[in-house]
């Protein structure tokens, strides 16, 4: 048997409305119900003067209450075949070879009903007046015409017939583009250049216009002009196929269009407009796929509608202004997420019946707010139904039996973690959890700095909670202080603690006016034009991630241009005119600016003096719209004692804890914490310096009792500080090995 795209439509939902009453056999039955919601049988019965939803209706009575169930209900089978039906369709697929088309149409199913003499199909038709003989003889001549425009026809050869797709049902309903569609059809009213050019991103939504005004045409719900219109696509790839010498490309296009001429009401659609420039051309400056089409797009003689995308409108049609001036612009935009919703809706069914799952709305709603959340980089609709797509493949291939299953949100949070490539943890509907742990996660590994951690969680949890400007990024702050407080660091146990991204720029590698094409790629002609930005790249690459720019006040001040758009609008546009999408970045700056102020020792009794000056300096760095665009600038205070104190412990942890990894433990005696406390502390160079002190007088002697002496499994090492040296022994083995290292006051 021959399977086609409107064979298999029929089968699947003829399985379909056995399965929703849980009948055991597919029956002919099921088949004409389906065959009956067909506007190419609806066509053929109109001559019988024939109600179709009548007859359905009656049917689905019938089915419903005389043919045969399951013999026990709460076991779930796929229901079989009938006999009959398999008769059905043998008929069928001889029917369609003896005529010589190479598919199966639903009038060769609906004639070869006749052949399953104990179906209760054929009361119904004989009912309402169908004999088999009648009946025949119009399919045959239905069949007669299709065969001779088909050998006749280039139209049959080189485009696809969208007309035919939606009066088989296979194309999907067009929902909330009534705008768009209307001003379609005033162009194509048009006496001259009566010819629509959709542009819009990848994904809104331009073909699904095309194929919604391919079933209004059909439905005859539209204005006079357009009744018994047809629908056609150019497939240019078939056009070219085969065209071995010069002239045939031409001949082949002019074949068309002759064609296309004499029939009355061809739509012919252009998908990928910006390919027929340079289609069909043997060298430069000869004739193309565009030149040959110019004439008659101009004259009005044939009604074109062309799709693109932006992109390549500017890079491709804009450069040939004598083929684009044919065309009326309809920009098409994408859709929100209440109308992405009502798509989803409308078209949940064909995937349900094809994954044998279910969505329901909380599902349906889900699936938008995280596409919405995570992929930023694309657009809806296409990103939304992509995603019930994968998310119902996922759970059909998890089935253990063939039970309908519901789709959950942990089915949808576990697709699209994949799909961005983030631990699920990060891809969660709510994360709550998350941000409640935030602030004391980050009190954990950063000491003295209270007030700036309270500021950052606050801002995140503001713009996490929805309330925020949605074209901001979730937050830009500038983390104004001393060397070595825990400003980098701050940024690093952020991305740790939200489980993103952590992405660094040293902006002392920015100093120079040139440097600035290094974050969003050289200017055309420039070596390195094709290969675009490191920051755009990034963004591209891990669109959810903190992004910190280091010691900000080094870098030029054309970087400092270039950020504004980011921090107030959340894009970024690279040397290429693609813009990058920073709504779910976190932007960390951080300057030493103001730090000197802030370390004077005040006089008399104005304590917060330093503070004033400090972000006076600040404010002499950077223009009032740099920090009007901030959500807020942080300072973070000097350590005090208590902070190298807890800064201290928590190196000597990190310590214990790699040497565990390894087999062996420490012990740390208390003497040891206070050498470290006065003797590495710096007050000048903060914690960075204090880091370099323990790995100097700590980890090194350690590293040569680890490689060095004769450890067993578990072993257990002291580090204590006696008579001026550190002292690093193993304990409990039989022959000590004592290694020291004298430390000079």
């Amino acid at each position: 048997m021959n399977t086609n795209d409107e064979l298999e439509f029929i089968l699947e939902r003829s399985f379909a409305e056995a399965s929703k009453y849980k009948k055991q056999y597919v029956t002919s039955e099921h088949i004409l119900v389906v065959l009956l919601s067909i506007n190419s049988i609806k066509t053929i019965l109109v001559n019988y003067k024939i109600d179709s939803k009548k007859l359905q209706n009656e049917l689905k009575v019938f089915i419903e209450h005389r043919v045969q169930t399951h013999q026990n209900p709460s076991l779930t089978r796929d229901p079989e075949l009938s006999l009959g039906v398999k008769m059905v369709l043998s008929y069928a697929s001889t029917k369609a070879k003896e005529t010589s088309l190479k598919q199966i149409k639903a009038h060769h199913i609906l004639l070869s009903l006749f052949r399953d003499k104990h179906s209760h199909a054929i009361y119904f038709l004989s009912k309402y007046g169908i004999k088999q003989n009648t009946l025949e003889q119009d399919i045959n001549n239905l069949d007669s015409q299709i065969i001779t425009s088909n050998d006749e026809d280039p139209i049959h050869k080189y485009c696809d017939n969208l007309s035919e797709k939606a009066a088989s049902g296979t194309l999907d309903t067009l929902v909330d583009r009534q705008t768009e569609l209307t001003q379609i059809f005033e162009i194509l009213s048009r006496r001259k250049k009566n010819n629509p050019l959709l542009i819009g991103d990848p994904g809104v939504g331009k073909s699904a216009i095309i194929e919604g005004l391919a079933t209004l045409l059909l439905d005859n719900q539209v204005n006079h002009h357009f009744k018994n219109a047809t629908v056609l696509s150019l497939n240019i790839s078939s056009l070219i196929a085969g065209t071995k010498y010069r002239g045939e490309f031409e001949e082949r296009l002019d074949l068309l269009i002759k064609s296309i001429k004499t029939k009355k009401n061809i739509v012919l659609v252009l998908e990928d407009i910006h390919n027929l420039i340079g289609a069909g051309a043997i060298s430069a400056g000869s004739m193309d796929a565009s030149g040959l089409l110019k004439p008659f797009l101009s004259s009005g003689e044939i009604k074109c509608i062309g799709t693109t995308t932006y992109k390549d409108f500017k890079q491709v049609l804009e450069k040939e202004p004598t083929f684009t001036r044919r065309f009326n612009k309809i920009d098409i935009e994408e859709l929100s997420t209440k109308q992405t919703l009502r798509v989803l809706e409308n078209s949940k069914h064909y995937y349900e019946d094809f994954h044998g799952v279910r969505y329901s709305l909380p599902i349906l709603e889900a699936i938008i707010t995280l596409s919405d959340r995570f992929l930023t980089s694309r657009r809806f609709p296409d990103k939304a139904i992509d995603l019930l797509d994968s998310v119902g493949a996922k759970v059909s291939l998890n089935k253990d039996d063939k039970k309908i299953k519901d789709v959950e949100i942990s089915d949808v949070e576990d697709m699209l973690g994949k799909r961005v490539n983030l631990p699920n943890s990060v891809v969660k509907l709510e994360d709550k959890e998350l941000l409640l742990n935030l602030e004391p996660n980050l009190k954990s590994q950063l000491f003295g700095q209270d007030e700036a951690i309270e500021k950052v969680v606050e801002s995140i949890i503001f713009a996490k909670s929805g309330l925020k400007d949605p074209n901001k990024p979730i937050g830009t702050f500038l983390f104004a202080g001393p060397t070595g407080v825990g400003k980098t660091e701050f940024a690093k146990q952020l991305a740790s603690f939200m489980n993103i991204d952590f992405s660094r720029f040293d902006m002392s590698e920015y100093s120079e006016r040139h440097a600035v094409s290094r974050l969003i790629g050289s200017p055309p002609g420039y070596i390195g034009y094709e290969q675009g930005g490191l920051l755009t790249a990034q963004i591209e690459k891990t669109p959810h991630c903190v992004i910190l720019f280091d010691e900000i006040e080094k870098a030029h001040p054309d970087v400092h241009n270039i950020l504004l758009q980011a921090m107030d609008y959340a894009t970024l546009t690279d040397n290429n005119g693609e813009k990058s999408n920073l709504k779910s970045v976190i932007i960390i700056l951080t300057s030493n600016s103001g730090a000197y102020e802030l370390s004077q020792i005040p006089i008399g009794f104005k304590q917060d003096q330093n503070q004033s000056k400090s972000l006076r300096a600040i404010e002499k760095s950077f223009s009032p719209e740099f920090r009007n665009r901030l959500n807020a600038i942080i300072q973070f205070n000097s350590l005090t004692k208590n902070s190298y104190q807890e800064i201290i412990e928590k190196h000597l942890v990190e310590l214990k804890e790699t040497v565990k990894e390894q087999g062996k433990n420490i012990i740390f005696d208390e003497n040891i914490k206070y050498y470290i406390l006065t003797k590495g502390v710096d007050s000048q160079n903060g914690a960075r310096k204090l880091k370099q002190f323990i790995d100097d007088k700590v980890a090194v002697p350690l590293s040569k009792v680890l490689l060095f002496a004769s450890l067993n499994n578990n072993q257990t090492i002291r580090i204590s500080y006696i008579n001026n040296e550190i002292n690093v022994e193993p304990v409990l083995i039989t022959s000590p090995v004592k290694a020291h290292a004298t430390v000079q006051q």
